[in-house]
């Protein structure tokens, strides 16, 4: 198991050894998936609803994380005003190590941003309660706050580009609906942070 970069920086913990059988592991695994990558015809044509121009590109990151040993879990702000689909995020998140909280409008996420809660990401939902908006302004405000807080946009609903143009650096965008290992895998792809699965999917 590695530690972030900031607890080494902030002297809480010293990396720690990788262990050689994981790095054989992962760099196997990693010859196979670029093996069969390889001998597929023009693969930048294939996309993600992360953005990324490739799918197996993101779950190669999945397997260099397991390869390290790494295990940097997130701290992730559910912010979703249909109930049943923030009670799934937040169960899927959970059971792969991350730690949640959750809002269903704007005034309970802005009170959390305001608290002393440790956050690292916001998850939001574009449009809340009606309106289409509220989560590019929720996000807009909480960076004000929290200047190193990364943002998670979803939606069913089409982007614009005046909605693209509204999001805040540094962002990623996951489109609904979208499964548990999407979900896992922009968090890593985008943010660096890892799962607890034993072995990436």
């Amino acid at each position: 198991m590695c530690v972030t970069s900031n607890e080494v920086r902030r002297g809480k913990a010293s990396p720690k050894k990788i262990e050689p059988a994981r790095v054989r592991i992962g760099i196997e695994e990693l010859d196979r998936r670029l093996a069969k990558l390889c001998a597929r015809p023009r693969p930048d044509e294939v996309t993600t609803p992360c953005g990324s121009p490739l799918a197996e590109r993101i779950s190669l990151l999945r397997i260099v994380y397991f390869a390290l040993g790494c295990r940097a879990m997130a701290v992730v702000l559910v912010v979703e005003d249909e109930d049943q689909v923030r009670v799934l995020a937040e169960s899927c998140l959970q059971e792969h190590g991350h730690k949640t909280l959750s809002a269903s409008t704007i005034p309970e996420a802005l009170a959390l941003l305001d608290s002393k809660e440790p956050i690292d990401v916001l998850f939001t939902d574009i449009g809340l309660k009606g309106e289409i908006h509220a989560g590019l302004e929720l996000a807009k405000e909480a960076v004000k706050h929290r200047p190193d807080l990364k943002v998670l946009y979803t939606t069913g609903q089409g982007v614009t580009d005046g909605m693209r143009a509204l999001f805040v650096v540094g962002f990623a965008f996951l489109a609904k609906p979208y499964s548990v290992d999407q979900l896992l895998t922009c968090l890593i792809a985008h943010f660096g942070y890892g799962t607890k699965s034993a072995k990436p999917r």
